[in-house]
């Protein structure tokens, strides 16, 4: 059994980038990161994932080509997918994937944890915490607007 949960995050926003690693490393996941697809697809070559979380509208291979050529090189990982874009022709399809969720930018970490956590539940895989507080587990893409709120606000 992983220790951690080892999540590659791909996005071509170096802010969101930096700034989701930041907070999912300090809730205890092991965080990769890479600006698109093809230097996601080099890490999945070099590394082992449980999870890669993907911006769908990237340029170059957009994230559901990077899927794909993901789930070719590792079976068993599993992906969440997020966009800025809902209701697009890309989004729409990352709706028709097996998904762990689709998520709508912007995407709160609280958001990942709890998709994780569901995932986690009978897979032997560790619960991820926010905070040191285990957080309800619920299933795939049923986050609600509550997901997106901070404890405590």
């Amino acid at each position: 059994m992983n220790t951690k949960w080892r999540v590659l995050l791909v996005d071509d926003n170096p802010d969101i980038l930096e700034t989701l690693a930041d907070i999912l490393a300090a809730s205890g996941l092991a965080v990769d990161t890479a600006l698109d697809g093809v230097q996601a697809i080099e890490l999945f070559r070099a590394q082992t994932y449980d999870v890669a979380i993907l911006d769908i509208m990237m340029p170059g291979l957009n994230g559901i080509e990077t899927l794909h050529e993901l789930r070719k090189l590792q079976a068993r990982a599993r992906f969440i997918m997020m966009t800025g874009y809902s209701g697009t022709g890309l989004a729409d399809q990352a709706g028709k994937e097996d998904l762990l969720g689709l998520l709508t930018k912007p995407v709160s970490p609280l958001q990942i944890v709890k998709l994780l956590d569901g995932a986690a539940a009978g897979s032997g895989q560790p619960r991820v915490g926010v905070s040191g507080q285990s957080s309800a587990s619920r299933p795939a893409g049923a986050e609600s607007a509550e997901d997106d709120r901070a404890p405590g606000r």
